[in-house]
């Protein structure tokens, strides 16, 4: 064999002898690049291995787990890998000092899959004979248990032939481990071999093992940095206790004892583990502790004041349930079934006939969880329960108590809905449904309003379970709750009503049209409630029922295309009208009316039926509306209104959002047609009148329309080819910077950044941008045209928008040239203000929803890429200038994830502490919240920079411009004592002091933070203080 190059044997000699680590590199370099092999190298390490000097040994076998550890797994020969198996195999034998190195060696082995068959066998083997695991340090343990998991994950049946014995020696390699890292581990490989293995006679000890870390009380550091929480370690433990059956005679005992702790942890983590241990022990098993569970778990129901202990205990009472009901599916005796649950019910019946008693809803609460478990359960318990609610509720007369009642059954009813019916398994609640149906008609005219809701809400549960309510029942529900919604007076029945009625469209859509539907829209064509069919009493009492009621009603109930096609028509009409009626009330109600379309569009264009119907009637008929008024200018039109159109755009868009490509190239064809070429007939518009809405000397009636032209070209997925596209967007380029009309500017300006967006790559585009930051930059350097300017900056922003989420190389062009602005004295903060619309989210434009073009984590490009400048151009601003760069930089760190902040943090402290100077209560706001959560966070930074922090905030607490600013200050003074004690108690006394001004301030919600951060900082260093 050949021996080591000259180079490569001068670095392993000086590794050996301690002389310089660094050589290490070199030599597993040179076992990478294939310059030697490991055997050449164990060859010339043979003195060394051999040496009478432990150190020696020692540093030439951590040479050599080194360098397999950094040499690619596949690399090693199965020749290799067994020589060096045996090698380390026997090194363990010596002394402790070599052990560790030898430890690491065999872990880069036993994850490479050249290994030869059975040596994973005689590792595992003398690594419990040779080593006692619990003598080493945290990182050799760890080294152990990572061997044994590798072996386990890819050898799993090699190590099962070692049967018993393997379950004996993880047991006392494990016995007595502390540290959370290695328990991770350490749990994993209890679980496999719980499971895996014949646990036999060890089943007790491997339960002790394990139980003894249960409930899991461990509490990470805040700079923790191996990322260990309590609820990896949690979930570990319990997947172990889950793991076999074998543990149940051991572990619901332990459950049960952990059960009566009076620490809430304790109860939660005992809870947990039973719901996911009972399914896995079985019937059988828990057959003995039966009782016992249930008494255990009702208590937790009855007297606990923590609602996640309740919820707990619930869930885990389902869990057993569940698990006893798999044992009737198995085996077909249902006695254990059923006499628990007759348990069950025999502590729970009388209290569910004490509706004035505070144990009616546990008791409710516990039959629930019981019969949620499975089918059987849910029969066994509705068959008891709904008759006995039947009764009782005619027994108690006092509407208080019969509420009670009331709400309980309709619980059991939604219980119903997850029974899984068939022609052999009728739902439970059928037999009971006529007498169920006659107690809730019989509230829905009582005079307490409570008693009616309770009555609507029945009715609403008894429809969701499946074909219960049928025939002249299912139209007398809908004639009740059609009268409720029209005629009582009660917001909360009017509310549960409208709930009903919408469930109940989506089934029974014919039935809703013939009962209901029909006297909403009457009331609606007659604008009032005056046509209703009813005497003075139910007119009276109808006095809710104004348009904007049912317009809202009808969006609610509108979720069945049936449906749906009855009531947009109508709608559209009663639009129209109130259009043509011109009357100065009636422009609020048209708004609601487009809102009702709006909500109908967005909640039904799911449906693909429904999107060429909402194509060819709402995008249709709103053009058409929209445009007609446009060209109309002589006459006062409610179309003109900016807020109504702005509607008809968000109902235009929702449609067009959801288009297939064909019918989007045929939409955004004629609507670019019409906008472009003033030709209206493409739209299905008869009219001779002139139609520019590009021109800027036309009416801001036409050039206002622009919203539509956005609603409609913006939305289209990205493929689809919109047509003339350099014309259109040199027009609303021009229409953006040009035109006094504030909303007419801003809809160019977004539509122009819709199209950027999507505008492919290449020569066109190039050109584009190119012309577009020459006139730009041209109309930013006009000093006499200040809304000029304003209008430039808006058309820069986003344009900057439109490329930095799409990632185009031009965005850092234009964001550069954004920044440039900042030291501009009328522009500068406003330029600065441009970063919260480029990193906040769109919802018209350039969201997600329009098929943007959107890159993933473009805000952290953005913020690594700009942030260098802003905190050079702060550094080098005049004191004037600074405040726009503050902005920026507070936009910046508003939007980023919390990891890519604390990354870049220490640079900005001093910056940020530089803002709370400034005048801008807003962003003196934002920047104390950011302090106060980067205190935990980030207490290093915040410690380094405490000496300028404390006075500052000091200062905001008693002159902070603002209520806001002051509060915002002593709640950041007030989380400052959660930093280290020896950085913040020189301030003690300072802070007291001054914060008594605080506490005198004339405003109460700033004198109650101040007394709340003064208490915090007088406790400070105190028995009961931080």
């Amino acid at each position: 064999m050949a021996a080591l190059s000259g180079n490569v044997q001068e670095n392993v000699l000086e590794f050996v002898q301690g002389q310089q680590d660094s050589a290490l590199q070199n030599v597993a370099k040179a076992v990478f690049d294939g310059e030697t092999s490991l055997l050449q190298l164990v060859e010339s390490l043979g003195s060394s291995l051999i040496s009478t000097e432990v150190t020696t040994r020692a540093r030439a076998t951590q040479l050599l787990a080194e360098v397999l550890h950094r040499s690619p797994s596949n690399r090693l020969t199965e020749k290799e890998a067994e020589v060096l198996s045996a090698f380390f195999c026997d090194r363990l034998l010596d002394h402790h000092s070599v052990q560790p190195h030898v430890l690491n060696g065999l872990l880069a082995l036993s994850a490479s899959p050249r290994l030869p068959q059975g040596d994973e066998v005689k590792i595992v083997q003398v690594i419990f004979k040779e080593v006692y695991v619990q003598s080493l340090v945290q990182t050799d343990r760890r080294a152990v248990y990572n061997i044994l998991a590798n072996f386990l994950d890819s050898r799993l049946e090699a190590l099962q032939t070692l049967g018993a014995d393997f379950v004996w020696g993880f047991i006392q390699a494990m016995d007595g481990e502390k540290d959370p890292r290695n328990l991770n581990i350490t749990f994993s490989i209890a679980r496999i071999t719980a499971q895996a293995f014949p646990i036999g006679t060890f089943t007790e000890e491997l339960f002790e093992v394990v139980a003894c870390y249960f409930p899991i009380d461990f509490t990470p550091p805040a700079d923790d940095p191996h990322g260990v929480s309590r609820e990896d370690l949690v979930l570990g433990l319990r997947q172990v206790l889950a793991a076999t059956d074998k543990f149940a005679e051991f572990c619901v005992p332990m459950l049960l004892e952990k059960l009566s702790s009076d620490v809430t942890s304790a109860k939660l983590d005992s809870l947990h583990t039973l719901a996911a241990c009972a399914e896995v022990y079985g019937a059988e098993n828990l057959k003995s502790f039966l009782d016992l569970l249930l008494s255990a778990i009702s208590r937790e129901v009855y007297n606990s004041s923590h609602q996640d202990i309740e919820n707990a205990a619930l869930t885990g009472l389902t869990a057993v349930v569940a698990t006893l009901s798999h044992a009737v599916t198995e085996t077909g005796s249902v006695f254990s079934l059923h006499h628990f649950l007759d348990s069950v019910l025999k502590g729970c019946r009388h209290h569910l006939c004490e509706p004035e008693l505070k144990l009616m809803w546990p008791s409710a609460k516990l039959l629930q969880a019981a019969a949620r478990a499975s089918d059987p359960a849910c029969v066994h318990v509705l068959n008891t329960v709904v008759p006995l609610m039947v009764e009782q509720f005619q027994v108690h007369p006092l509407p208080q108590h019969r509420q009670t009642m009331l709400e309980v059954t309709t619980a059991f009813i939604h219980v119903a809905h997850t029974f899984t019916s068939g022609a052999d398994a009728p739902n439970p609640i059928i037999p009971h449904s006529d007498n169920l149906l006659t107690v809730f008609y019989s509230v829905l005219e009582a005079t307490d309003a409570g008693l009616r809701s309770s009555g609507v809400g029945g009715m609403a549960a008894m429809m969701g379970v499946g074909d219960v309510v049928q025939g002249k029942h299912l139209d007398l529900c809908a004639k009740h709750l059609g009268r409720l919604v029209l005629h009582d007076a009660d917001s909360t029945v009017q509310c549960r009503s409208t709930e009903a009625l919408a469930a109940m469209a989506t089934a029974h859509p014919d039935v809703i049209q013939a009962e209901v539907l029909s006297k909403l829209l009457e009331v609606l064509e007659n604008n009032g409630s005056n046509a209703m069919d009813t005497n003075q009493s139910e007119q009276v009492s109808a006095k809710h029922v104004t348009n904007q009621y049912v317009l809202n009603t009808l969006a609610a109930i509108s979720t069945h295309p049936t449906i749906v096609r009855c009531t947009v028509p109508k709608l559209l009409n009663h639009l129209q009208a109130l259009i043509d009626s011109s009357a100065d009330e009636a422009n609020q109600e048209a708004i609601a009316t487009l809102h009702c379309i709006h909500g109908i569009v967005e909640k039904t264009v799911i449906d693909d039926s429904n999107v060429q119907y909402f194509v060819d009637t709402i995008v249709q008929n709103l053009m058409c509306m929209a445009l007609a008024a446009a060209v109309n200018t002589s006459d006062r039109h409610l179309v003109h209104d900016t807020s109504l159109l702005e509607v008809v755009a968000n109902a235009l868009r929702a449609v067009t959002q959801r288009l297939p490509n064909s019918a989007e190239n045929s939409i955004v064809g004629t609507t670019v047609q019409a906008f472009l070429d003033g030709n209206m007939a493409a739209l299905g518009l008869n009219t001779s009148a002139n139609f520019k809405p590009f021109d800027v000397s036309s009416p801001w009636q036409q050039t206002q329309t622009v919203l539509l032209l956005s609603a409609i070209v913006c939305s289209v997925a990205q493929n689809v080819d919109i047509p003339s596209k350099s014309e259109l967007a040199k027009k609303l380029l021009m229409l953006s910077c040009a035109s006094d009309h504030e909303p007419t500017s801003l809809a160019a300006t977004k539509c122009l950044s819709g199209i950027v967006n999507k505008w492919e790559l290449g020569q066109q585009l190039e050109m584009f941008l190119q012309e577009t930051r020459g006139q730009l930059e041209e109309m930013l350097r006009k000093t006499v045209d200040e809304k000029g300017r304003y209008r430039a900056v808006t058309v820069l922003v986003w344009l900057t928008k439109a490329l930095v989420i799409r990632g185009h190389p031009s965005g850092s062009q234009f964001t550069k040239m954004l920044m440039a602005l900042f030291e501009d004295e009328a522009i500068g903060r406003r330029a600065a203000e441009g970063f919260h619309v480029i990193l906040s989210d769109s919802s018209d434009a350039l969201c997600k929803e329009s098929h943007a073009n959107i890159r993933l984590m473009y805000k952290q490009r953005f913020f690594m890429e700009n942030l260098p400048a802003l905190v050079d151009g702060f550094n080098q601003a005049d004191d004037g200038r600074k405040q726009s760069f503050l902005c920026a930089v507070s936009h910046l760190l508003t939007f980023i994830p919390r990891q890519v902040l604390l990354g870049a943090l220490p640079p900005l402290v001093p910056l940020l502490v530089q803002s709370l100077l400034g005048e801008d209560p807003s962003l003196q706001v934002s920047t104390l919240e950011m302090f106060s959560s980067l205190v935990q966070e980030a207490p290093q930074v915040i410690s380094q920079n405490i000496d300028a922090l404390i006075p500052q905030l000091l200062e905001l607490s008693k002159n902070g411009p603002s209520m806001n600013v002051r509060m915002a200050a002593l709640k950041s003074l007030g989380s400052m004592t959660s930093l280290p004690h020896a950085v913040v108690y020189p301030y003690r006394n300072r802070v007291v002091r001054e914060l008594a001004v605080a506490v005198g301030d004339k405003k109460r919600m700033v004198r109650k933070e101040a007394v709340a951060a003064r208490g915090e900082w007088f406790l400070l260093g105190s028995p009961g203080g931080k």
